[in-house]
């Protein structure tokens, strides 16, 4: 990637003059009352008594109705010379973090948002165990550009069969600074940047929130435990829970406000299912706004410019969330 400073705005001239609403259908799916209209739930946070696939849940999660990948394909396997397909096997799923259909995380209460974050955990620990997954990928997107199809705030989740290409080459990073250093990778990240301090954007007692030094994009930010931990489903329920949803609330928040709530991708990283990589690997959450798009240099040379400098950026959305933050 590359830093571009004469190409640089100030920070808030990415604010999104006018937010684009994504429409939702006549009947919402994922609003309360509809749930006949989606598959049946495999997980729901829900008032007692209540019976399954009906009212009463604040987190319920079902698979996808149009799922690129399935747990059980047709079996067909080609081989065209050196061409060679195979059915993408998996499983797909939807994780609606709340009834309310306009509440999108940034605004829910902080209990709710520690609750979707367990939602994230026992799903994540239901597939890894599975003998056939490789990847498990719990990822957001908000607004239209961001491939944002339904109004109602949900998170998506993938298990695959295969390693993904952009992570395997991450992997790969990260295993051979462990054979030449001994030491995590992200773990000397972390003291590098909380050492230099001009990235940090948020910080409480388990997690840190910062933006790369090597940003792809404007406004790119991670969020990751201090905890040298590979799995994301080893988060730690009484403390890492509530401080993991602060974090990720917080920096949502920070970019709804400072940037009148751009379109934006996140996705959780973390261990391969069955990759021996405990030493190596740490899981983090990766925040991507979507305010530039990338044109011809981008995907001709797989290089990021990259119009606002990680230090401008991070002061930015730091001095935000300090105005947003507030008691739980």
């Amino acid at each position: 990637m590359a830093v571009a400073t004469e190409r640089a705005r100030r920070p808030d001239s990415f604010s999104q003059a006018v937010k684009e609403s994504v429409a939702a259908r006549d009947l919402c799916p994922f609003c309360p009352g509809h749930e006949a209209m989606t598959p049946p739930e495999v997980l729901a946070y829900r008032a007692p008594g209540m019976p399954a696939n009906g009212e009463g849940w604040w987190i319920r999660v079902v698979p996808n109705l149009y799922a690129a990948f399935r747990p059980e394909p047709d079996g067909q396997e080609q081989r065209a010379g050196r061409f060679w397909q195979r059915d993408a096997i998996g499983a797909c799923e939807v994780l609606i973090s709340s009834p309310d259909h306009r509440a999108p995380t940034s605004t829910l209460p902080r209990r709710q948002v520690e609750e979707m974050v367990q939602a994230y955990v026992d799903r994540y620990r239901h597939h890894a165990q599975n003998a056939w997954v490789e990847h498990v990928l719990i990822l957001y997107n908000h607004g239209r550009p961001a491939g944002a199809s339904l109004e109602h705030p949900h998170s998506q989740l993938y298990a695959i069969g295969l390693e993904a290409p952009a992570f395997a080459d991450e992997l790969d990073g990260a295993r051979g600074f462990y054979r030449a250093n001994a030491a995590c990778v992200f773990c000397r990240t972390l003291e590098d940047e909380r050492r230099a301090a001009t990235r940090i954007v948020f910080e409480n007692e388990a997690f840190v929130v910062f933006a790369p030094y090597a940003a792809r994009t404007p406004f790119e930010t991670w969020i990751m435990p201090r905890r040298h931990t590979a799995s994301f489903g080893d988060l730690d329920p009484s403390r890492e829970k509530p401080a993991f949803a602060e974090a990720l609330q917080l920096t949502l928040r920070a970019l709804q406000e400072g940037l009148n709530d751009p379109p934006f991708n996140y996705f959780i990283h973390s261990a391969p299912a069955k990759a021996d990589v405990a030493d190596a690997y740490h899981w983090h959450l990766e925040l991507i706004p979507k305010l530039s798009t990338a044109a011809g240099f981008e995907l001709g040379t797989g290089m990021w410019i990259n119009v606002v400098k990680p230090e401008d950026s991070a002061a930015f959305l730091r001095e935000r969330i300090q105005k947003v933050a507030e008691p739980a």
